[in-house]
């Protein structure tokens, strides 16, 4: 809920780029702003983009603690893009709940762990995919 984030500009290298990355590959000499790779990540699935997004909430423990700070007891996220998307019978990395998972989506889209301008925005974003 920082003033002004989403409108941050973000450069990165060809380094940040992992299979599929459609949006961001596009946008290596200019950047992106916090919001265009919100966007990219969420209605295309942007890899680099979700991992730059990560690395600007402190990585995997950034994004689990601000799950925490919503009341997500259950969500944890322990990797990055692609790594993160290997799923090993009895491995507790990178796992939530039904449950807890729309329990927090609620909270981020109708209740208040957002102020409403960027809770718009994100339900805006949900919306597009």
């Amino acid at each position: 809920q920082q003033a002004g984030l989403l409108d941050t500009p973000i450069r990165y290298g060809k380094n940040a780029l992992v299979p599929w990355s459609p949006i961001s590959e596009k946008y290596l000499t200019t950047g992106m702003t916090v919001a265009e790779l919100s966007a990219a990540a969420v209605q295309y699935s942007d890899n680099a983009a979700a991992n730059l997004l990560l690395k600007e909430l402190g990585g995997p423990a950034g994004l689990t603690a601000f799950m925490r700070s919503i009341g997500d007891t259950t969500f944890r996220l322990d990797r990055w893009e692609l790594e993160l998307n290997s799923a090993i019978p009895g491995d507790a990395r990178d796992t939530s709940s039904p449950r807890a998972v729309t329990e927090s989506l609620q909270k981020l889209t109708l209740g208040s762990a957002l102020a409403a301008p960027q809770r718009q925005q994100f339900v805006d974003w949900l919306k597009g995919t």
